[in-house]
């Protein structure tokens, strides 16, 4: 729940930029990055500790961290095997949605926008 009321978050800031006709300044795309990587990393953390893994691998947060995109999804599988398609696709789901919604929020605005 927190890494997707983070991704709205971070869907709606990006709007409200393209609504503007502005791009996002650089560092606020390096905290977006950095920020979705520590929740990922969080939630990467708890979920070892649910299924009974003591401690992670050396240096397994930093990786997280730096390219969450791939670690998260190989974590899903080296936890659970062929299961680990589920996790891996509420992942998958709740990354596209936070675009899908930045999208839907643009044209929204702009149809309420725009002169009729």
């Amino acid at each position: 729940m927190l890494v997707a009321t983070f991704l709205f978050f971070l869907s709606t800031v990006r709007t409200l930029y393209a609504l503007s006709g502005r791009t996002p300044p650089v560092s606020f795309e390096l905290l977006a990055w950095l920020g979705s990587g520590l929740l990922f990393a969080y939630l990467v953390r708890r979920d070892r500790h649910l299924h009974g893994f003591a401690s992670s691998p050396a240096d397994f947060g930093l990786l997280l961290i730096a390219a969450w995109p791939i670690a998260v999804p190989y974590h899903f599988f080296a936890t659970r095997g062929r299961a680990g398609w589920r996790p891996f696709l509420v992942f998958v789901l709740v990354y596209l949605g936070s675009y899908v919604l930045t999208v839907l929020l643009f044209l929204l605005a702009q149809y309420v926008i725009q002169p009729h």
